[in-house]
């Protein structure tokens, strides 16, 4: 995800990195070749054509609004996947805060805290997730979340299983124990409604046609801007398929928004704020009467006081106006 300024319009404006510019130049440049190629080889029979616009107008109504639905569906699918990985951060807080009160030991629980994140952003990133679950779960447990194809399951089993075992050993009471498998239950449900996201595309006929409109509007068109406007038309095709393929192209960059590109979802640093808080809670000191003081100092050297700040430390707010990653929720 790239940070950008709101209030900084022209240093945004004049952007490339991030952009669909790198995407779309090629395609709209062939524009005006293929305009200047029609006014140098067959400029008479297109001016002995003068095709009328009504078509291309009443066309453009219809694409435009085509164009409007299909960044609508491809955006509600980013923000639904940002939701979802909110529902993780709250979740994952909740079930750290929910055992650490309860529970008492969490040695076994803490590492499948972190390994969850990691493991489903590998899954939905369809790369693989062992070097993440090495460095929190083991070799062991690694090589069993491994065996299975659906390692982020097999995590969440493991606090299933820790939750069995500790409320056997009386550290959790039946009830509790319920309301903290319902929060475990609920990293599933987010995991699913993910890989609901990734494994269902915008529908191929609705987006091929999307692009079969859009070229046969943007090839035709010059055959109506040549009459009217002769070499001019070269700068306004070019201005025309910037816009309608840029669109079109800023849809598809977000449809997917769980990979690597600069405008999906910081994965990355939602699985390093989700280990953060829940590490710090762990080292957590215990409050105690008459330790008030002991405690906050404690607690302030488990969230790591006097070490440099992470990237996606959220003690330090952002501009009000500042388009970056929120406080994690």
């Amino acid at each position: 995800m790239i940070e950008y300024h709101i209030t900084s319009w022209l240093r945004s404006a004049l952007s490339y990195r991030g952009t669909v510019l790198p995407r779309v130049l090629l395609r709209v440049a062939m524009l005006p070749l293929i305009t200047a190629l029609l006014i140098t080889f067959a400029g008479g029979w297109v001016q002995q054509l003068n095709l009328n616009a009504l078509g291309h107008t009443l066309i453009g109504g219809a694409l435009g609004f085509v164009l409007v639905f299909r960044n609508n569906a491809s955006y509600d699918r980013y923000w639904e996947g940002r939701k979802h990985w909110g529902g993780i951060v709250n979740a994952t807080r909740n079930l750290a805060r929910a055992a650490r009160s309860y529970g008492g030991d969490l040695g076994a629980l803490v590492p499948a805290l972190c390994a969850f994140p990691h493991a489903l952003k590998r899954q939905l990133r369809r790369e693989d997730p062992r070097g993440d679950l090495v460095a929190h779960l083991g070799a062991a447990g690694t090589a069993r979340a491994l065996h299975h194809p659906n390692p982020a399951l097999v995590v969440n089993l493991m606090m299933s299983e820790w939750l069995h075992a500790a409320t056997r050993a009386g550290a959790v009471s039946p009830e509790q124990g319920l309301r903290i498998e319902a929060l475990i239950a609920e990293l599933m449900d987010h995991q699913g409604a993910c890989e609901r996201i990734l494994n269902t595309p915008v529908p191929f006929a609705h987006a091929i046609h999307v692009r079969q409109l859009l070229l046969l509007y943007l090839v035709t068109l010059p055959l109506v801007l040549i009459p009217v406007l002769g070499w001019t038309s070269l700068f306004v095709i070019s201005v025309l398929g910037l816009g309608m393929l840029g669109i079109e192209e800023a849809g598809i960059e977000i449809e997917d928004p769980f990979g690597h590109d600069p405008n999906d979802l910081p994965l990355n640093r939602i699985c390093d704020v989700i280990c953060r808080d829940v590490h710090a809670l762990v080292t957590l000191q215990d409050a105690s009467p008459g330790a008030d003081s002991g405690a906050s100092a404690s607690g302030r050297a488990g969230a790591g006081e006097g070490a440099p700040l992470s990237p996606c430390d959220e003690s330090v707010a952002p501009h009000p106006r500042t388009h970056t990653l929120a406080p994690l929720q």
